[in-house]
């Protein structure tokens, strides 16, 4: 099977290109085992799709067994439970907000970026600002506690723009 990705060093530093885009981006080693290693899973990554889903699944659920149920409701309690006056006030209004609903049975692990997506557009068009601002400091601050993709995983998140919010 063809390659997706190769390999190539510039000033020391070893690089990857698609073979289809023609895109270019820095491995960050200057390492050739490394980048071989990292060149590898790029282009495995590409092959086995689901295969790697069930893998990363075994890999949460062995650092954390409770994490593939951990709902964002989960997560919210555990917010609020941290905090006291009008901050621990406006969180629990938070999880009250309808805009908000779905979000909390979803599994943290399983939250599509569409569906993060759909409910900013419900907070920004219209409801409070707040509201808009704690989703973000949630999902940025406490999504990483608890499976969720991290600061990185957040940037992805918002940057994409397809899809509908269904649960």
């Amino acid at each position: 099977m063809k390659q997706s990705f190769r390999l190539y060093r510039r000033n020391g530093v070893y690089y990857c290109q698609d073979n289809a885009t023609g895109k270019q981006e820095s491995l960050h080693t200057d390492d050739k085992v490394d980048a071989g290693r990292i060149l590898h899973a790029k282009n495995e990554a590409g092959q086995m799709g689901t295969l790697n889903l069930q893998i990363a699944r075994a890999y949460m659920v062995a650092s954390d067994p409770l994490m593939p149920e951990r709902t964002w409701r989960d997560v919210i309690r555990s917010i609020i439970d941290e905090k006291t006056g009008p901050t621990r006030t406006r969180w629990e209004n938070t999880e009250k907000d309808k805009a908000l609903a779905a979000l909390w049975n979803l599994p943290v692990v399983q939250t599509r970026a569409d569906q993060l997506l759909k409910m900013l557009r419900h907070l920004h068009g219209g409801l409070a600002r707040d509201h808009h601002d704690v989703l973000l400091r949630f999902a940025n601050g406490f999504g990483d506690d608890f499976g969720q993709r991290g600061q990185q995983g957040l940037l992805l998140i918002l940057s994409q723009r397809n899809g509908s919010f269904e649960s």
